[in-house]
């Protein structure tokens, strides 16, 4: 296994892969700010990572002199690139130091201390609101609907410039909506448990018709180690379930493994959200091996058992 960073390695999909890498035997470097979140980011890198097992650096990617040092002292194989701002903020200056110039500092540091390959993290979102169902790689993504949406597309082309012009061998994955243990407590599935447990109303859009491909983080977590240990020169991959389930499904699902009906308060659609994602997965199939293998009954309810473990709760 190879000597791979992880931006983004104290967060919930970074701190999974860090711990699956490890486990099968990878020297692994994680660059992570506590910024959102945290006391989580750091039970992630202490109580669910072993500190022992990875090294870790405390920076933020604009601290072009801190970042040079880690690339100086160390030799990597491959960058694995999650480092980003999400959700759907309106705050144009914060998106683009982080994701579009955070993604050209880790570029830079490639070109300059020769690592030849690089798998980043791009989003579902970058389709925009589609009316072709499931969403493939070849359909058009020039109409970004959030400012998070079109700095994914824009890491999207920076990387494809990177690689014809300095041959970096670049992976993007268009990641769908994940979930599972130790996941952003921003995300709908992690939200709705917490407030149902607490019998606080749930705040549900689009009167719970929104459908989204939600994949656990377990499938997704194969599918991104595939893409490192595949020799792929330039490609953009969907990461998903390959299927579409409408909000008011997860919502059933958390409610029967809770034993608790939720009070819904049902609100319109967000700003520059999209009304659905879907996956179409063939080519993840055709060059990562990737076969989605958790049910989202299963993965809620592992979801569930760990919240309530972590959380204390009976």
């Amino acid at each position: 296994m190879k000597n791979i960073l992880i931006t983004g390695g104290a967060g919930f999909i970074g701190s999974h892969l860090a711990k699956k890498l490890i486990e099968r035997g990878g020297d692994v470097a994680i660059i992570d700010a506590f910024d959102g979140n945290p006391g989580l980011k750091k039970d992630r890198l202490e109580k669910f990572l072993n500190p022992k097992d990875y090294k870790f650096h405390n920076l933020l990617l604009s601290d072009t002199a801190k970042l040079t040092t880690v690339f100086r002292e160390n030799k990597f194989d491959v960058i694995c690139h999650l480092a980003a701002k999400t959700n759907l903020e309106p705050d144009s200056e914060l998106y683009n130091k982080m994701n579009i110039l955070g993604a050209i500092d880790i570029f830079e540091m490639a070109r300059i201390f020769n690592v030849p390959k690089i798998v980043f993290a791009s989003s579902s979102m970058v389709y925009g609101n589609s009316d072709k169902l499931p969403f493939s790689e070849t359909d058009s993504t020039d109409y970004p609907l959030s400012l998070y949406a079109a700095t994914k597309k824009t890491d999207e082309v920076l990387a494809y410039t990177y690689h014809h012009l300095y041959k970096i061998k670049m992976v993007g994955l268009r990641f769908f909506t994940t979930y599972g243990p130790w996941g952003r407590p921003d995300m709908s599935i992690s939200r709705f448990t917490e407030q149902i447990i607490k019998h606080e109303p749930i705040t549900v859009h689009n009167l719970g018709k929104i459908k989204r491909d939600y994949i656990y983080i377990d499938d997704m977590i194969n599918g991104i180690i595939s893409a490192i240990e595949k020799d792929l020169a330039f490609e953009l991959i969907n990461l998903g379930s390959g299927r579409a389930v409408e909000l008011n499904q997860i919502v059933s699902l958390i409610e029967n493994e809770l034993n608790v009906k939720a009070v819904k308060k049902f609100i319109g659609m967000q700003a520059g959200d999209l009304e659905a994602t879907w996956a179409d997965i063939s080519k993840a199939k055709n060059l990562l091996d990737f076969q989605p293998a958790v049910s989202l009954e299963t993965g809620i309810l592992k979801f569930i058992n760990w919240y309530k473990e972590y959380n204390g709760l009976k």
